[in-house]
């Protein structure tokens, strides 16, 4: 068996089992918005309890910040899920995850962990049916960037 399948059926294991479906969908976004919340064009499922999400960023834009929320669901919260990440460097390989522990990029309050570690990370369970949206900070002219919503569908 794969690794990458093994560790599918671990998780969905961990939620439940076999009944349940973890998915992660991804909005490539090429020409943001400037200081604007708006749509990833991802929904979340009516019975859908979002994990987590991160953002890879394709080109950097030196100075700018980005956030992650979510509109239309049980709670409108344009930066329920991610606050202030950086937009400063290219992210060849590495994603940036919203911590609590890290400081470097925070989660917002729809997500947020129970101790220091990510592993205690409570999944958001309230915005089914919103789209998950996102808001950068003023001037941004050049970034582009990706965002990953990770959720279990019940």
């Amino acid at each position: 068996m794969a690794v990458s399948q093994a560790r599918l059926e671990q998780v969905v294991a961990m939620h439940g089992g076999s009944n349940k479906a973890v998915k992660i969908k991804k909005a490539t976004i090429l020409s943001p918005v400037d200081n604007t919340e708006t749509g990833t064009g991802i929904v979340i499922p009516s019975n859908g309890l979002v994990d987590d999400v991160w953002v890879k960023v394709l080109t950097a834009d030196a100075t700018e910040t980005l956030d992650v929320g979510v509109s239309g669901g049980y709670v409108d919260d344009a930066d329920g899920y991610l606050v202030g990440v950086s937009l400063a460097a290219e992210a060849s390989s590495a994603l940036r995850l919203g911590s609590l522990a890290s400081g470097a990029v925070t989660l917002g309050a729809l997500l947020f962990e129970t101790g220091a570690s990510s592993a205690l990370r409570i999944p958001d369970r309230m915005n089914g049916g919103g789209e998950v949206t996102y808001t950068t900070s003023s001037g941004v002219d050049t970034a582009q960037f990706e965002i990953f919503v990770k959720y279990i569908e019940l």
